[in-house]
């Protein structure tokens, strides 16, 4: 229901090709509308699939920049990995992005590990008024591919961020207490009261 209340004409940013980043059935719904999709290289592939023109898709490499609809859409690093089907991983790139319009700017993360990109991409395009991150796989052994609550706060610092929004789910596999991995999170940046925690389900 709440897909009626999209416009038509609106821009779709994609970080990667995971089930729960790219819904067949979501897309399928904006088939017969305006909107263009923005994907990292090769994820246009499955949405030619479905039915999207190739023109309503603009695939990008990391660091590409494009202007789209008078935003500036920059495509940038993420650690993490690709693939539907147990035969086809990383035959399609992953990412993350910045927004940049004529007075704010805002970074999704995507999924990612924490790495030196999250310092670089603040560098060349910090400070962000909100940056996106994901805070919901709290497995050590998922490390390299998502971020931990403590890095979730690194990263946000690194970013250069004005104000965090913490992408979580309700639904991810944890070992661990959701509530303690949001305080873990808050308790890190709690010097900075510009917060705001997303739960994504």
């Amino acid at each position: 229901e709440k897909f009626k209340e999209i416009p038509d004409k609106v821009d779709i940013i994609i970080s990667h090709d995971h089930y729960d980043h790219l819904d067949m059935e979501t897309v399928h719904f904006f088939k017969d509308k305006k909107t263009k999709f923005l994907t990292p290289l090769g994820v246009g592939s499955h949405l030619k699939e479905w039915g999207i023109q190739e023109e309503r898709i603009s695939e990008f490499d990391w660091w590409e920049t494009k202007i789209v609809d008078g935003l500036k859409l920059v495509s940038t690093p993420a650690q993490h990995f690709s693939g539907r089907k147990g035969t086809n991983g990383n035959k399609t790139l992953w990412g993350s992005w910045i927004v940049i319009g004529k007075n704010q700017r805002f970074y999704f993360s995507g999924d990612s590990g924490y790495d030196v990109h999250f310092k670089t991409i603040g560098d060349s395009y910090g400070p962000f008024d909100v940056t996106f991150i994901e805070n919901g796989q709290y497995n050590e052994e998922w490390r390299e591919v998502h971020v931990l609550p403590q890095e979730t706060a690194q990263a946000f610092l690194d970013l250069k961020g004005k104000k965090l929004s913490i992408q979580e789910s309700s639904t991810a596999q944890t070992l661990l207490d959701r509530d303690e991995n949001l305080k873990k999170s808050f308790g890190e940046i709690k010097a900075y009261p510009d917060l705001t925690a997303c739960f994504m389900d």
